[in-house]
């Protein structure tokens, strides 16, 4: 039996709606029963990274996201997924004393305004010349994250998002150069827009390093 996009919603629904990737591969393995993952994969990391790109290509906060497919999932917090539109969205900024609020906006992980700065980037990235720009970062930064490291390649395709790093409503540029533009992870990159101005990458790294 192959992964589908059912499974995975019916695995998120038995994990109480929302859940780690690392825990939504066992119980789509289980759901097939198939456990630890099934035969027809070369090893467990195979299946994981199935799993992981088929609800990539159903979540629209990913830049792996197959334009016409339903928005199944929602990425809500670092490898966290949930079924779409399922999460509360709340604004937290009554811990930032005044004087922070007035230089930044901070947000929660599931915030729409966090949602819509990182949707801002693809929005961005998503004009002829912008993608192969985006491609060309990628290229340079070997597919991997600059702040945690992170690569993976799943069949061919690497799973690797472009951030811009001077959000052209911030500053009012017109065009896109190659060295606004950084690769990381969608979990860094997800990360970078909890904040408006985004974090920086020594931030961010920073952020990780005390996770």
């Amino acid at each position: 039996m192959p992964v589908n996009e059912n499974i995975i919603i019916k695995a998120i629904e038995n994990l109480g709606g929302k859940a780690k990737a690392q825990y939504i591969s066992p119980e789509v393995a289980k759901i097939m029963n198939e456990e630890p993952y099934p035969q027809s994969y070369k090893d467990y990391r195979s299946f994981y990274g199935t799993v992981q790109a088929k609800i990539e290509s159903y979540c629209p906060e990913s830049d792996n996201y197959k334009e016409g497919n339903e928005k199944l999932f929602s990425r809500v917090g670092l490898g966290v997924y949930e079924l779409y539109n399922k999460n509360e969205i709340t604004l937290t900024n009554d811990t930032q004393s005044i004087k922070d609020e007035i230089a930044n906006l901070y947000f929660s992980i599931g915030s729409d305004s966090a949602l819509e700065g990182y949707r801002q980037d693809i929005t961005i990235l998503s004009s002829h010349r912008n993608q192969k720009l985006a491609k060309d970062r990628k290229n340079i930064d070997n597919h991997t994250c600059q702040v945690c490291g992170f690569v993976l390649n799943i069949s061919g395709k690497f799973v690797i998002e472009c951030h811009h790093l001077n959000p052209l409503s911030d500053n009012n540029t017109v065009e896109t150069s190659i060295k606004d533009l950084i690769s990381l992870c969608p979990t860094c990159h997800r990360i970078a827009h909890l904040r408006k101005p985004p974090y920086t990458p020594d931030e961010l790294i920073n952020i990780i390093k005390n996770a």
